[in-house]
């Protein structure tokens, strides 16, 4: 069983002591190095947010893009660390990881489709043009300079299931849509109970019966009630998608 999965079944077991132990091994984890770990276990916080539709966990990824955006050098790109290495020559100053770089871009990115929040947005188009310009240096860019450059530009393929969280109904279109083959997913819960979604770009009807709908530049399919009609509205609307968007 993958990772995401074991969480996500020790998530729904465990309750509110999986707010504590995230918290804690955040605590141990995210001290004064940005490491892969580091940004590993935040990209980990969005997969959980997707696999369950808890809100605390979307809250503990912000947390986590707040402890990145810390890393930042108004100069371009992210530090490794808050402290050199050395104090003369290339260690005078802390490096700069060009797959840490990428690392942030993705998931600065990915926080911001699922928040909102314009602030994520710039910090992923930071990484990204210090990633640019680092590339101009190569004989051809990193594979993950690509994708990360590819998913700032298009967006992802975007699910929502409209429905309470406690129907089984919604939950089997959860899990449909869980399962659904895509690499660059925002898959998102709206349980009518809790409010709007964090980043409320669509407004989603509420049809008394759970849904599933399948959107893209603010414009969704009609609403699936089966593992079929999903992924015929998701096919549908990857053909619908808007040209790349422009980086600054």
């Amino acid at each position: 069983m993958r990772y995401v999965e074991r969480v996500e079944e020790a998530a729904w077991s465990q309750g509110q002591r999986r707010q504590f132990y995230i918290s804690n091994w955040m605590a141990v984890t995210l001290r004064n190095r940005l490491t892969k770990e580091n940004l590993t276990l935040a990209h980990k916080l969005l997969d959980l947010y997707a696999a369950t539709g808890d809100r605390d966990w979307l809250a503990s990824a912000a947390k986590a893009g707040d402890f990145v955006a810390t890393f930042r050098d108004e100069t371009g790109g992210f530090f490794t660390s808050k402290t050199s290495e050395g104090t003369a020559g290339v260690f005078a100053k802390p490096a700069k990881l060009i797959d840490d770089q990428i690392q942030v871009a993705r998931f600065m990115n990915m926080l911001n489709r699922y928040t909102g929040n314009e602030g994520t947005r710039e910090q992923a188009a930071h990484a990204m043009r210090y990633l640019g310009a680092a590339s101009a240096e190569m004989p051809r860019p990193m594979p993950g300079v690509l994708l990360a450059d590819e998913e700032l530009a298009t967006e992802p393929t975007h699910i929502t299931i409209v429905g309470h969280k406690d129907d089984a109904r919604a939950q089997r279109l959860h899990a449909i849509a869980r399962a659904l083959p895509a690499r660059y997913k925002r898959l998102e819960w709206l349980d009518p109970r809790e409010g709007r979604l964090p980043n409320p770009d669509v407004d989603y009807p509420d049809l008394g019966e759970p849904a599933a709908f399948a959107c893209g530049n603010r414009i969704c399919s009609f609403p699936a009630f089966s593992a079929e009609e999903l992924q015929a509205n998701v096919a549908q609307m990857a053909k619908l998608k808007p040209a790349r968007a422009a980086q600054n």
